[in-house]
């Protein structure tokens, strides 16, 4: 009975120095978060939640897979985007050394072979 009431003894002051530890933290973060971010807080947490199917760990995991892709793609595109751009000033001045040559072409003829 007295090794029973020292381990709800030890359990209570565990419990309530937690829960003061947990209030202290709420007061002043290490994070100095706005009111209105700590707010955001839980809703983002319970948004990770969803994601990861009621794991927080399984949401973290999703969203750096998704960050991960997102990443990969927008590489992508910049590559398709600078190859585009790179086919179209060789174009320009494909053009513009086709008519130049043309031209000279021309006056060369009509400058020296009458």
């Amino acid at each position: 009975m007295v090794s029973e009431d020292i381990h709800r003894i030890v359990e209570t002051a565990a419990t309530m120095a937690a829960q003061k530890a947990i209030d202290k933290y709420c007061e002043c973060p290490p994070c100095r978060l706005s009111p209105e971010a700590m707010s955001e807080m839980q809703h983002f947490m319970g948004m990770v939640k969803d994601i990861g199917g009621n794991s927080y760990s399984n949401g973290i995991e999703t969203m750096r897979s998704s960050n991960k892709f997102i990443a990969r793609y927008i590489k992508l595109c910049e590559r398709v985007g600078n190859s585009i751009l790179a086919l179209a000033v060789a174009g320009i001045f494909g053009i513009v050394w086709l008519v130049v040559g043309k031209g000279c072409q021309s006056w060369v003829k009509d400058t020296f072979i009458k």
